[in-house]
């Protein structure tokens, strides 16, 4: 469990607070809220990652899809987020053994730097229940998009489970106005 609480600390705490070029991946309750979301195109081009970058996680993520789907064939709700190669992985598994297959098969793949599992052993979420993460990820990336001087094209934003993710990389000025 202390091992746990450390992950999620340096998730929440030494990223969110990093300084000028830090990387930034935030777990954070479900308590922010706003209204409409900008369109794609607007937030990759205010994305921080180099093209280079980008294109690895981009990687990571496609070949850890590829990976779960042939471990867990029908079995399972399982994401992939990475963002400067670091890999966070959420969803539902349905057994212990399954979420270290998962976890093991992500930490193989290449470029890799480092991951975080908040992986859960337990049923599927319900429709019901993505619904609602996906209406909180909108409304965390409303009020992101309205902050000013955050570049919230440059923060990836997703709920799971009732718990939203933030992964990007911010100024300790951009993280105090968050």
């Amino acid at each position: 469990m202390n091992k746990r609480l450390n992950q999620f600390r340096w998730l929440r705490t030494g990223l969110m607070a990093a300084a000028l070029g830090a990387s930034v991946a935030a777990c954070v309750p479900v308590a922010l809220v706003g209204g409409a979301v900008a369109g794609g195109t607007l937030l990759m081009s205010a994305d921080r990652r180099s093209g280079d970058t980008q294109t690895a996680d981009s990687t990571i993520e496609a070949g850890a899809h590829e990976a779960i789907v042939k471990l867990l064939p029908g079995r399972g709700h399982v994401n992939v987020n990475s963002y400067y190669r670091k890999v966070l992985i959420t969803g539902e598994v349905p057994t212990a053994q399954d979420k270290q297959t998962v976890e093991t098969a992500v930490r193989a793949l290449p470029g890799v730097q480092s991951v975080l599992s908040d992986l859960a052993v337990m049923p599927d979420s319900s429709a019901l229940q993505r619904s609602n993460d996906g209406l909180v990820t909108s409304k965390v990336r409303a009020r992101l998009v309205g902050t000013n001087g955050v570049p919230a094209g440059g923060i990836k934003t997703f709920t799971e489970r009732g718990t939203t993710y933030i992964m990007g990389r911010l100024t300790a000025d951009e993280a105090a106005r968050t």
